[in-house]
């Protein structure tokens, strides 16, 4: 598990860092002492919890702005810290129950994300039989399908893989912002020598 530990004060947020040390089990701490940075850090990735050890109101919605984009647990050290009435927001000014709070909201964040796929898996499924119903083309199937499974795992597009008569992969189809090996969106058809294509989520995308 990796943190971003936030905080002005170099003292403060390095005990902050060496609390999350606890008894849950290491968790990796990466320092911040500019909050206006968090936003930017959380989109490179890499981040499962923000440890913020500010105290005031405007930081704090930023943050928990920043936090819920990059859909990560958002823990609050500070004693008089503003509580914004958020579910994935936890208050936890004791620095001996630090590293069991962020462990505990990390887990819940993955429950929360693990429903929100079933539920998209489940609406998918939906969609795909209603979508099947009209009788539509091979391409116009797969390219449905294609959506459906980027959506469903929160990819920004995706890739349709065939396989050909010697066995190699061949991208036959995109969707969204995914392009085929070669830079250029793939073909809607497939040459007359391809097995049935399936598909699967962009490289990198999904």
């Amino acid at each position: 598990m990796r943190a971003l530990v936030v905080h002005r004060d170099p003292t403060a947020a390095s005990e902050l860092a060496d609390a999350l040390q606890g008894t849950s089990g290491p968790i990796e701490a990466v320092v911040l002492h500019d909050p206006t940075e968090l936003a930017a850090a959380l989109r490179e990735g890499g981040f499962d919890a923000v440890v913020y050890g500010d105290a005031e109101r405007d930081g704090i919605e930023a943050a928990l702005a920043a936090a819920r984009d990059a859909d990560v647990a958002l823990v609050l050290t500070a004693p008089d810290a503003h509580r914004p009435a958020d579910g994935r927001v936890a208050h936890e000014p004791d620095p001996r129950r630090l590293a069991e709070t962020v462990a505990r909201e990390h887990h819940g964040a993955q429950d929360r994300r693990a429903a929100r796929r079933a539920r998209r898996l489940l609406d998918g499924q939906r969609t795909l039989t209603d979508r099947l119903a009209a009788e539509p083309s091979p391409e116009q199937l797969l390219g449905d399908a294609l959506e459906l499974v980027a959506q469903i795992f929160d990819a920004v597009g995706g890739v349709a893989w065939e396989t050909t008569i010697g066995d190699e992969l061949r991208a036959r189809r995109t969707w969204g912002k995914a392009l085929a090996p070669n830079g250029t969106a793939a073909a809607p058809t497939a040459p007359a020598d391809a097995a049935p294509a399936g598909a699967a989520p962009a490289p990198g995308a999904a």
